[in-house]
């Protein structure tokens, strides 16, 4: 079942708050999987455009650490700490099971990111396609690319952004 009631989720003004006040002291996240508590990792460190995104244990570097960014129109950029590229679907894409990788900022609506708070973790909703990010066929082990998919609120579209020390 996807569920595309986005009026039935928490309100955004909280959730644009708690962000807004995160911002102001310009931190770090690892963002952590709810139902696998493994974290988006760009693989082998990879500063190239394309570089995918997938699950893996918290190891620290700074591939598995990102900063947040607003955009003018009330969204995010989510970027890679060791590139400093952005979180990105593959394609500009509006499939489940799209690609999620790592891209220069070019400012299309595929890098922008909604930000719901939900369970004390937040759904991540693309602009573009109005999907989530989650992971594909719900496989855990390390390795298992990141992708977006219609979101069914199950925990593996849940995502915990940790703070990280600067």
């Amino acid at each position: 079942m996807e569920f595309n009631d986005w009026n039935n989720l928490p309100d955004i003004n909280m959730t644009m708050s708690l962000i807004d006040q995160l911002l102001q002291f310009d931190v770090k996240f690892s963002i952590e999987n709810k139902a696998t508590q493994k974290y988006m990792t760009v693989l082998g460190s990879s500063h190239e455009n394309g570089g995918n995104i997938v699950l893996s244990e918290y190891e620290g570097g700074d591939n598995q650490h990102f900063y947040i960014e607003s955009t003018d129109d009330n969204y995010f950029l989510i970027k890679a700490k060791h590139s400093d590229k952005c979180v990105d679907v593959s394609g500009e894409s509006l499939e489940d099971g799209a690609n999620i990788h790592q891209w220069e900022y070019w400012g299309g609506d595929n890098q922008k990111w909604g930000l719901t708070l939900e369970s004390q973790c937040f759904i991540i909703r693309s602009k573009k396609s109005g999907k989530v990010i989650d992971f594909s066929n719900e496989d855990t082990a390390d390795g298992t690319s990141v992708i977006q998919y219609g979101f069914h609120g199950r925990e593996n579209q849940l995502w915990k952004f940790c703070m990280v020390p600067q």
